[in-house]
């Protein structure tokens, strides 16, 4: 199996879907204000036919997989484990980190169990926003890809085989296709409101899990507030979250993901490596992960993507007794055949000669074969993507440590409320390199100094360091009203009124902006002008801590330059 990304701890804890502009991980602390829905901007149209999903049309379902495309993680699990292949659902759930969750369901279109993990659960209902979907093919769990909906406000639900998302703006459905032979995730329904496209209500609905009966919605605002009701009263999909005991409280996992494992395993060897050096976790035994540490600079290549593939890399593992030995060196003739992994041998080569490498612990060696060529090499025998050992922090092996952000203007009033945001709603997700807070402005009252109103639109993103690039890994979205006294030196925050969520979200954004409302309302909307915010706040972060970043990204997006 390819690794993909593994030597980070980065991985451990990705998926920043752009539905939060930064979707998350961890749990809802039940201290901290509810989080409301993400802005319909954020959210794909019907012309996607659903933000984030990976629905397939049947021309994409009859085409092969091109021979030359890497593969890549398909999900959270799959990036924070290293693996691309899972023997069964039992080991897919023990790759999950504390927080995490996973639920067996039954969806239409597929005869089996369907496991769907999600990286973000709510304490409250055990609810998740998002969740990955896992179907049985050929003897083995297949990621098949996301469903959505939107925070906490707009779980998942499931009700006679079908998946409910979506948010106020958009009904969404799911159902799964084994339309090619096997299954994939197809979209029933999506149906929006028209707050994206000039208030003209559109999208489709189908029958049943085939390409070619789709009807039009033609309905308006009433057709569409039946739709969210019947949603709404679909029950919620209650996950199982990991390291939670039966009464609520959290308490350490037992379980030890494959990556923390490895990292423990030859901590002694990557803390000793020259920080030049590359390094991967490759699945060679079904005891454990092998080592595969670079010796040289040539060893390395970096494609266009930025990943990084080795030609050359020593191997070490147990021996029959547990001791870490060095098994020798393998090394590719060319970079046409990097080191690549398949049912747990290596393969690489040259143009006339293909190598295969297995691992025999009892004997303590690598047991080397030859005989098939370059050209018979098919596209299941996957690329080992190599990370740094110069990001790896020399004490725990984990992402290397962020300055904390301390807002970089001269404003008092910013600097207290993005403090606010660090303690208070950056206390919903799990710790991360660094929680940037920002904000736009709706309207301040300052009329009263003991009682100052800022209307806001505020949020909170979660980053770890990943090169020079800064991985969101969680974050949120709370728009609201806070309060503010005026101190002789500075300001200091009262209470936070936040907008509450659900069908309660617009009374409550009325009661809280009053005349604000529509201001407020356009801020919301406004994706575009919110991410130009955003990047302002990483940037000015950057550039406060002398920091050598030159870009962020989400989860699943292209990296956005900070320059």
């Amino acid at each position: 199996m390819k690794m993909n990304k593994i030597g980070t701890l980065v991985a451990l804890t990705t998926v920043c879907a752009m539905l939060f502009g930064c979707g998350g991980a961890g749990t809802a602390a039940a201290d901290a204000p509810e989080k409301a829905d993400q802005p319909a901007a954020a959210t794909e149209t019907a012309e996607t036919e659903s933000a984030g999903t990976q629905e397939v049309t049947q021309e994409e379902l009859d085409q092969p997989e091109p021979e030359d495309e890497y593969n890549e993680p398909e999900d959270f699990v799959q990036d924070q484990s290293g693996k691309l292949e899972f023997k069964d659902f039992d080991e897919v759930i023990s790759c999950l980190k504390d927080g995490q969750g996973y639920a067996y369901i039954k969806v239409y279109g597929y005869d089996g169990d369907v496991l769907a993990v999600a990286e973000q659960v709510f304490l409250a209902d055990h609810s998740a926003p998002e969740a990955s979907l896992y179907a049985m093919k050929d003897g083995k769990p297949h990621c098949m890809g996301l469903v959505i909906g939107n925070g906490s406000a707009y779980p998942l639900r499931l009700a006679d085989g079908i998946i409910y998302g979506g948010d106020n703006h958009n009904y969404d459905t799911y159902f799964l296709s084994e339309s090619a032979g096997f299954p994939g995730i197809m979209q029933k329904d999506a149906v929006y409101d028209g707050i994206d496209s000039d208030g003209k209500f559109g999208g489709f609905m189908r029958d049943d899990n085939v390409f070619d009966k789709d009807k039009d919605f033609t309905g308006g605002q009433e057709e569409f507030d039946a739709l969210i009701a019947e949603r709404e009263s679909k029950p919620v999909i209650e996950f199982t979250i990991i390291g939670e005991e039966e009464n609520g409280s959290q308490e350490e996992s037992n379980i030890n993901p494959p990556f923390l494992q490895a990292l423990e395993m030859y901590k002694d060897k990557l803390e000793t490596a020259p920080k030049e050096m590359y390094y991967a976790f490759v699945d060679l035994d079904e005891d454990f992960d092998a080592l595969l540490l670079t010796d040289k600079e040539d060893d390395v290549f970096t494609d266009n993507k930025g990943n990084h593939y080795a030609v050359g890399a020593s191997l070490y593992a147990p021996d029959k007794d547990g001791n870490i030995s060095l098994y020798g060196r393998v090394e590719s003739g060319t970079t046409a055949l990097p080191l690549s992994i398949k049912d747990r041998k290596l393969y690489y080569g040259n143009h006339s000669e293909l190598f295969t490498t297995a691992l025999n612990k009892d004997k303590g060696q690598l047991e080397t074969t030859t005989g098939e060529s370059f050209d018979d090499l098919n596209d299941s025998v996957m690329e080992i993507v190599f990370s740094p050992v110069s990001e790896l922090d020399e004490e725990s092996g984990s992402a290397s440590a962020l300055p904390a952000y301390k807002y970089p203007g001269t404003e008092e009033m910013y600097a207290e409320i993005t403090d606010y945001l660090i303690k208070t709603c950056g206390s919903h997700f799990e710790k991360a390199g660094v929680c940037i807070p920002y904000f736009e402005k709706v309207a301040v009252d300052d009329s009263n100094k003991d009682d100052i109103i800022f209307y806001g639109s505020f949020w909170v993103d979660n980053f770890n360091q990943q090169g020079d690039t800064l991985e969101c890994v969680s974050g949120g979205h709370f728009p609201g009203a806070i309060h503010l006294k005026k101190l002789d030196k500075g300001y200091d925050v009262s209470k936070m009124d936040s907008v509450e969520d659900g069908s309660n979200f617009d009374p409550s954004a009325k009661k809280i902006y009053g005349k604000y409302y529509d201001d407020f309302m356009k801020i919301y909307s406004d994706n575009d002008a919110n991410q130009k915010v955003r990047k302002q706040f990483i940037s000015d972060y950057v550039k406060a801590n002398n920091l050598d970043i030159k870009a962020y990204k989400d989860y699943g997006w292209d990296p956005v330059s900070l320059e």
